[in-house]
């Protein structure tokens, strides 16, 4: 679950907003959507105009030994996930590409102010997702504030990996080899997860399906290389994920409650107010038991639906998908199989076979 790491990565769907995304859009008649297909025609294309072939990079010795490092490992980390997961030998980060920036890009999500429910945006093939992506930080400060004025509460985060689903070579890009290894092999799996299977206008859906693989293919890369320091912090990031997400499920529970009750719009803000200072009192309370991660950044600033929204993208259905993989024996091209009959499926089937298959784990665990 990389999204709640400082590194922050998601499946943001740049890559097909160059020419294809632009002439999409005109042909759908989405004309006032031409400036944002053109910035990220033109931030895709820096990308793609930067990159050269790993294997060339690693012997040019004006590259960096941390750089040359980190993109062996990403080299590892994709050998493990082809010959233990079943990706497809051909789905791999072969080039890469060096910015003069820390992040990628931004990501913007935005809900409405009294339901933890996404602002979406609509787009030719990929659906209505419920978020928007911008290569400059000042473009997604701007669309944010025009949401803002529209009275929904928004959210802005640094992106430092994204899939293009196949519709690019996607490059590794530099600012994936700024955290630790253990956090590299997590982004590279979870990443290339997304070309696998994909359910146009389903973010929680594709979010959560890499997610899940994301730890899987961790876990087998880690048993791999046989290294218990790694393994321990690896257990470790997860504990301290899954206490976060306790501190804000149960704020949301609350929430949830009080948006359904029968009070009036100014009585509602002023109690969601105080749900979320007791959220960070909550994390207060708790923040010394938090070993690896500290989420202190998250309780900066006033935290809003958005960001429950955010949150939410990618966990709502990963136990689904353990579950899945159990009902498939844990033979990964039967599941992959399986997921991509569900993202074929209408969203109200795909949504209620997966709370089913949630609850299915949940009381698993429990028994």
């Amino acid at each position: 679950m990389a999204l709640l790491k400082k590194k922050n990565h998601t499946n943001f769907i740049l890559g097909m907003i160059l020419g294809v995304g632009t002439a999409l859009g005109l042909v759908a008649g989405q004309w006032e959507e031409i400036p944002y297909y053109w910035q990220g025609a033109k931030g895709q294309w820096e990308i793609l105009s930067h990159s050269r072939p790993i294997l060339e990079v690693l012997e040019d010795p004006a590259v960096t030994p941390k750089e040359k490092e980190r993109l062996k490992v990403v080299l590892q980390a994709q050998a493990v996930a082809i010959s233990e997961m079943d990706y497809p030998d051909d789905i791999g980060y072969t080039t890469y590409a060096k910015l003069d920036r820390p992040q990628v890009s931004w990501v913007v999500v935005a809900s409405h102010p009294l339901a933890i429910k996404a602002y979406l945006r609509c787009y030719p093939v990929l659906g209505c997702l419920s978020y928007r992506g911008y290569f400059k930080r000042e473009e997604a400060e701007a669309f944010a504030r025009e949401l803002d004025s529209k009275g929904y509460d928004t959210f802005i985060r640094p992106v430092q990996a994204y899939s293009t689903l196949g519709w690019f070579e996607d490059p590794v890009v530099s600012p994936m080899l700024e955290g630790s290894a253990l956090d590299l092999v997590r982004t590279v799996i979870h990443e290339q997860g997304h070309r696998i299977v994909f359910a146009p206008g389903d973010t929680n859906f594709n979010e959560s399906f890499a997610s899940f693989l994301e730890l899987e293919g961790t876990r087998r890369y880690l048993n791999r290389l046989n290294d218990p320091r790694m393994k321990n912090r690896l257990a470790a990031q997860v504990a301290d994920e899954q206490r976060f997400q306790a501190i804000l499920e149960r704020g949301r529970a609350k929430l949830i409650s009080l948006y359904a009750a029968d009070l009036g719009v100014d009585e509602k803000r002023s109690a969601k107010q105080q749900i979320f200072r007791e959220m960070v009192q909550d994390y207060q309370n708790q923040k010394k038991y938090f070993k690896v991660w500290v989420p202190a950044g998250w309780f900066k600033g006033g935290m809003n639906n958005a960001h429950l929204v955010a949150l939410g993208q990618y966990t709502t259905y990963v136990q689904a998908f353990a579950a899945l993989l159990k009902e498939c024996g844990g033979d990964f091209p039967r599941f992959y199989i399986a997921a991509q009959k569900l993202a074929q499926a209408p969203p109200d089937q795909r949504a209620a076979r997966l709370d089913l298959l949630n609850t299915s784990q949940t009381t698993a665990h429990d028994g």
